[in-house]
């Protein structure tokens, strides 16, 4: 029940499609300081046991995801996870190899892809008529105060989060790339800590490489402000942008990859026709998370498959792991991530962190 934990509590008092059944949290205050009408809990073994359940949303420190889904899966029970699934692909394909083996549904909680300029842009490039994708480039800052980092004791440290604004702030954005653009095959990240006293980056840059030849660039940080959401698809036949809740796409008159090769007088343009569109901007409001939840339930009712798959909450991890890893070891990093490396990694970074 901390910041998210209350957020979901809170937004599903109005959902449509689920009931808030109970709550399991150290401080019920919390709880009770919300107006909760459901059942509280201060021991998650028992809620499991006792309480009505269909669906457990697991709203915890980073480090602690893996112990309760696991749990929550083995009970029976369908399990949305807050981002990231995990601190480590370990952990993450541990989770999957539980959630496939079971008769339940496991979904990472990724409710910005709900947002409307970004289906309008997912759209867009599934129909087809940019063409192949060439290059994506996403920038996605924020400002966060070193109050927010002392807000709770887990926050910008290695034993708690698991890494900085690529494991808390930089989920969805990564999220958004796999979903439009696919895995990559190699990442190559710059990490530093510049404002913040935490342990943990404050600002990254990703290189992302495909084997099809597209390539395409993350930048994350806590430092900016006013925050910026800027997301860039370059293709064959045009270009797809989305900011601040406008997305704009331009038509080219052929195609690139053809033009290139024709036996043609030189030239360095081609015809271009510009649309934009105006869509409404939740950021980050309850309504997303509505239709996360409704998507998710859905899914349920239908036996079908949710819009967010265990598998692609997983490849998250494995991109900020492997961007964790290129940081430490100066080299660009091929995916899957290399376990082993990342686990000596991550125990050298645990032995210096504050977290008791």
């Amino acid at each position: 029940m901390g910041v998210m934990g209350q957020l979901h509590a809170v937004t599903l008092s109005g959902n449509n499609c689920l009931k808030l059944a109970a709550v399991c949290v150290k401080d019920r205050a919390k709880a009770a300081n919300l107006n909760l009408t459901c059942e509280v809990y201060d021991d998650f073994s028992q809620m499991l046991q006792k309480a009505k359940l269909d669906l457990v949303i697991v709203s915890t420190p980073h480090r602690q995801h893996k112990e309760f889904c696991l749990e929550a899966i083995r009970a029976g029970k369908h399990v949305m996870c807050e981002k990231p699934m995990a601190t480590s692909v370990v952990d993450a394909n541990e989770i999957l190899a539980a959630a496939t083996s079971g008769n339940t549904y496991f979904t990472v909680v990724s409710q910005n892809r709900f947002e409307p300029s970004y289906r309008r842009v997912k759209a867009i490039l599934d129909s087809g008529e940019l063409g192949p994708v060439r290059r994506c480039s996403i920038i996605e800052t924020f400002w966060r105060q070193d109050s927010y980092y002392r807000s709770a004791d887990w926050r910008g440290t290695w034993a708690g989060e698991g890494g900085g604004v690529l494991m808390n702030q930089a989920p969805h954005t990564i999220d958004r790339y796999v979903w439009l653009c696919g895995r990559p095959s190699r990442v190559t990240a710059v990490c530093d800590t510049v404002l913040h006293q935490i342990e943990v980056e404050d600002i990254a840059s990703l290189i992302l490489h495909h084997r099809n030849g597209i390539q395409g660039h993350i930048h994350v940080s806590t430092n900016e402000c006013p925050p910026l959401n800027r997301l860039e698809v370059a293709c064959d036949k045009g270009r797809v942008t989305a900011e601040n809740g406008e997305v704009t796409i331009q038509k080219l008159a052929g195609s690139i990859a053809a033009e290139t090769a024709a036996a043609k007088p030189h030239s360095n343009r081609l015809a271009c026709t510009t649309e934009r569109h105006r869509e409404h901007s939740w950021n980050w409001s309850p309504e997303l998370l509505h239709r996360f939840y409704d998507d998710f339930a859905a899914t349920i009712w239908s036996q079908g498959k949710t819009e967010v798959t265990a598998e692609q909450g997983r490849d998250v991890v494995d991109i900020i792991n492997a961007a964790h890893l290129s940081e430490w070891k100066q080299i660009h990093i091929n995916l899957p991530v290399a376990t082993d490396e990342f686990e000596l990694f991550q125990k050298t970074m645990l032995e210096k962190t504050s977290l008791e």
